[in-house]
């Protein structure tokens, strides 16, 4: 009697997590504002068809069958959790309801780096007496946006005709495909977001600030104007530039797929290649400050950036590899020996 209970709550368990599984899912493609609502919602249902299910079956005399084989068969006619989702989301269009979060998301950040871009130009041209009219400074400032907004919207486009949201169309679904609600292979938005927003700032500032070859010196009493970087560091620019938007195309990939894939990160571990390579030649080679006294600080900033692109190489391999059925197989095994 003792075991049979002990069986019985080994299967209640074994089925709640699918259940769990299956709302959670649910919950995250949904506004923060209807989310509990729509998960206990969704859960009752999940429950009462459940119970409906066994019901069914003792009245037709059908031999009871096991809760979680009863569980996943409910979940597979309810449909994925992007379906159920989908249904409480107003129509969208151009870009999809699983993609379109995302969307929003960069488009702010970008947004944001934008308008700090011409803010920063304009304190810059003030400094050096070149101050643009208040009407076309506006002008372009709405160029801008004009045009981040259109770049944004059409690399979504792309990314959404291409495929790459294709979690928004399983064929077939299966709720044995739901991952566990702590999943070490999903993607952390909020840390994301940040590394986008971080890196589109350096290329705005490498590119709208830093390229002026200018920075500030408090010399005898007041500020001075002084080249920053040496020529040698000034040809290494593009080539940042390239690196560091192919690392926010990765990662805005990242966020609308929502788990990390040997495809995302054999592309990470490219683009941290590429950058150890590039700063390892910037530390090797001339100088990258135009002042000799900051000289040594601008070499320790770009080791520093050296050493964490090669950490992320590393990082990366390990956990593809680990990832991959070979070695998850082998790490089974030495965990039941």
């Amino acid at each position: 009697m003792y075991g049979k209970t002990i069986t019985q709550k080994t299967e209640q368990k074994a089925s709640d997590e699918w259940i769990d599984r299956y709302v959670n899912e649910v919950g995250r493609r949904l506004p923060a504002n209807q989310r509990s609502d729509v998960e206990r919602e969704i859960r009752s249902l999940i429950e009462d068809a459940v119970a409906g299910r066994f019901e069914t079956l003792e009245v037709e005399g059908v031999p009871l069958a096991e809760r979680e084989t009863v569980v996943l068969a409910v979940l597979q006619a309810f449909g994925s959790p992007e379906e159920i989702a989908a249904r409480y989301h107003a129509p969208r269009y151009l870009i999809g309801p699983t993609i379109f979060p995302i969307y929003r998301i960069v488009l702010s950040i970008v947004l944001a780096v934008t308008v700090f871009a011409n803010l920063l130009g304009v304190v810059v041209a003030a400094d050096e007496q070149m101050a643009a009219p208040l009407v076309e400074t506006l002008l372009s400032l709405f160029g801008s946006i004009i045009q981040t907004v259109g770049m944004v919207t059409l690399l979504f486009v792309a990314l959404e005709r291409l495929g790459v949201a294709a979690e928004s169309r399983p064929q077939p679904w299966n709720p044995t495909s739901l991952p566990a609600v702590k999943d070490p292979q999903r993607v952390n938005l909020v840390e994301t977001a940040i590394d986008i927003g971080f890196t589109a700032a350096v290329i705005v500032l490498l590119n709208v600030y830093l390229n002026r070859r200018t920075g500030a010196l408090f010399y005898n009493g007041e500020w001075q104007t002084m080249p920053l970087f040496s020529q040698e560091f000034l040809q290494y620019i593009p080539w940042l530039t390239a690196i560091w938007c192919a690392d926010i195309l990765v990662n805005i990939i990242l966020l609308t797929r929502g788990r990390w894939e040997p495809f995302t990160r054999i592309a990470t571990m490219i683009t941290a290649t590429a950058a150890a390579i590039l700063f390892y030649s910037m530390i090797s080679s001339g100088p990258i400050g135009a002042w000799p006294p900051v000289e040594p600080a601008f070499k320790v900033t770009a080791a520093i950036i050296f050493a964490v692109s090669l950490v992320e190489v590393g990082k990366q391999g390990w956990l593809l590899l680990r990832s991959s059925n070979w070695i998850g197989d082998r790490l089974h095994s030495q965990q039941v020996l």
